[in-house]
């Protein structure tokens, strides 16, 4: 009885390490298909099977999200946004996820999948996340210039990379307010932060 134990413990951890070690293999292919840009290959593989034995539904749709976004392929893009909206998700996963599409429609430009995803964000726990993309939400959908003052009074006490994404959004909002001269120059500073090695 002891031994039949025994073969069954030792049966599981090498079946363990097995799956293990294949779920590492399979997700490093993925990644370099997705790097290398050989799409054909990788909607194969994420598609097989044993792909979606090893990987979680969230993980495999994540994937899949990445590498339309790659392809710039918009329809795809929503079709696995909305996919992924139904799934049961950790906080984590739920706040990337919407932070992801947030991004992702405003970058478009669109205002209305924009207000959907900012009121579901709203609902979050997470006060950093709810405030930037407030902040985004004005500038970029509502082209507001309200930050301004603050921005300003912030960039004496940031790093570069801080510095360099202020610079930009105080671009942006003195573009909103008409004011071309500043929004270049703010442009111009934005883009030597953000690219230190260019100065």
């Amino acid at each position: 009885m002891e031994f039949a134990v025994i073969i069954t413990i030792v049966a599981i951890v090498v079946f363990s390490l097995g799956t293990y070690l294949l779920k590492k293999f399979r997700f490093k292919k993925l990644v370099i298909l997705l790097q290398s840009q050989q799409f054909e290959e990788f909607d194969k593989l994420v598609d097989k099977f044993s792909t979606r034995y090893l990987f979680p539904r969230f993980n495999l749709e994540y994937m899949k999200l990445n590498s339309y976004i790659l392809r710039v392929d918009e329809k795809k893009i929503e079709e696995t946004f909305d996919a992924l909206f139904t799934l049961r998700m950790s906080k984590a996963q739920k706040e990337d996820v919407y932070m992801k599409a947030f991004n992702y429609y405003v970058s478009i430009e669109s205002a209305s999948k924009t207000k959907e995803i900012i009121e579901v964000i709203e609902e979050f726990d997470n006060e950093a996340m709810r405030k930037e993309a407030r902040t985004i939400y004005d500038i970029f959908i509502l082209k507001r210039s309200n930050y301004i003052e603050d921005m300003e009074a912030a960039l004496a006490d940031q790093d570069d990379d801080e510095k360099g994404i202020n610079e930009y959004l105080l671009s942006v909002q003195y573009k909103n307010k008409g004011d071309k001269k500043k929004s270049k120059e703010y442009l111009e500073l934005s883009k030597k932060h953000l690219n230190p090695e260019d100065v």
